[in-house]
């Protein structure tokens, strides 16, 4: 794990795989500080319970003690500016506002050696918020090339409106980026597919100078394919 490449709006979460009753804890953690602190938020199961809290210099601080999970539950903490929610199957159990940890990376938390509390499929990262830079939905008059905030890649040929709808010229290879605006390394690209007749899709991290980019797209055999 990269501590030094997540954002502060992060999340972790994982599946319950066994519940015990010893005493032994395990959970998933949010704004772990790799500093040797023990400062963290958790949510964990011990002797049957789901507890909900937070760590400060290793001194356990509780914000709520839920009913104890059962095998197959899927437990989420968010961190999200100064909320802190807990969540089991996607539905939410509890959100508290702490200023304790700004920052941080998702982990695992746990104490002793009895296996009897066990989770599986931990995942966590970034809290990915969509934003549009630019938008089009090609509701204008046929143009060749689209035109407005489009330029055409360099090498392909330009994308075209049709019937307020964006196409690429027949038999040749099209592509176009959106030229306005400023766009982070963390990107997106969406559209909504009309006819399934051609091979289309959408692109991010695009040059305008050269066929690079990655792709997702639906070819002529109504596969889609990402590359």
């Amino acid at each position: 794990m990269d501590w030094a490449n997540f954002f502060s709006r992060q999340y972790a979460q994982a599946r319950v795989t066994q519940v015990g009753s010893d005493g032994q804890q395990i959970g998933i953690a949010v704004r772990v500080q790799n500093d040797g602190s023990r400062n963290y938020y958790a949510l964990y199961m011990d002797s049957g319970n789901l507890f909900f809290g937070k760590v400060v210099n290793g001194t356990w601080t509780p914000f709520q003690l839920f009913t104890p999970p059962l095998a197959g539950d899927v437990l989420k903490l968010v961190a999200d500016g100064n909320q802190i929610s807990a969540y089991k199957n996607g539905a939410p159990l509890s959100t508290f506002t702490d200023n304790s940890f700004p920052s941080g990376s998702p982990g695992l938390s746990a104490y002793g050696s009895v296996a009897t509390n066990t989770i599986d499929d931990w995942e966590g990262g970034d809290l990915s918020t969509k934003v549009a830079v630019g938008t089009d939905n090609f509701n204008r008059a046929n143009a060749n090339p689209v035109g407005g905030n489009w330029q055409t890649i360099t090498g392909l040929s330009n994308m075209q409106i049709l019937s307020n709808q964006l196409t690429g010229q027949a038999s040749l290879s099209s592509g176009a980026i959106y030229n306005s605006g400023t766009f982070s390394a963390d990107q997106y690209s969406q559209a909504t597919l009309n006819a399934i007749n051609n091979t289309s899709g959408v692109l991010v991290r695009t040059s305008s100078t050269s066929e690079t980019g990655y792709l997702f797209y639906q070819d002529q055999d109504i596969k889609l394919i990402i590359g």
